[in-house]
């Protein structure tokens, strides 16, 4: 058994899709209130969970999401309403996705389309977005209260 101890508290744990020894950890300062964030990236191996990529980010991270169409990227959904996708060989993101209003809680990678992800937020919506546009392809604002999650149909 091993553990692997982050400096801020742990809000999402991913397995890589790629490699089964990989997880990507997403982590908030203060519960979340207030405080930074840091995306941690591990790997089980015989000595135990080994941290290969850490980046600390300005607000806190509540879920990670690995890119379905490249092995070395994550999505991170942040406190200060934003998506920002990493590429575990640069500190800085590639590319940081903002038209929530407030703290994105959910992003989740589109495993079929893999450019495709979907994010939520304390703003009451659902986004739906391309890897390769700056604006979201769709709004959901259908919700009454904060959405917390979203999710792929696993087959369609």
């Amino acid at each position: 058994m091993s553990n692997f101890r982050t400096p801020f508290c742990g809000y999402s744990v991913q397995f890589s899709p790629y490699e089964e020894s990989k997880l990507a950890v997403a982590t908030a300062q203060y519960f979340g209130v207030v405080g930074n964030g840091m995306l941690h990236i591990l790997v089980m191996s015989p000595r135990g969970l080994q941290q290969i990529y850490a980046v600390e980010t300005n607000d806190g991270l509540y879920d990670v999401a690995w890119n379905e169409g490249n092995e070395n990227q994550l999505l991170a959904a942040s406190a200060d309403g934003t998506i920002k996708l990493f590429d575990i060989g640069y500190q800085q993101p590639l590319n940081v996705f903002q038209e929530h209003t407030g703290e994105v809680f959910s992003v989740n990678s589109n495993y079929k389309k893999h450019t495709l992800f979907v994010s939520s937020s304390y703003d009451s919506s659902i986004k739906l977005w391309d890897l390769a546009n700056p604006a979201s392809l769709n709004t959901y604002a259908e919700h009454q209260g904060c959405v917390y999650n979203t999710s792929w149909h696993p087959v369609q």
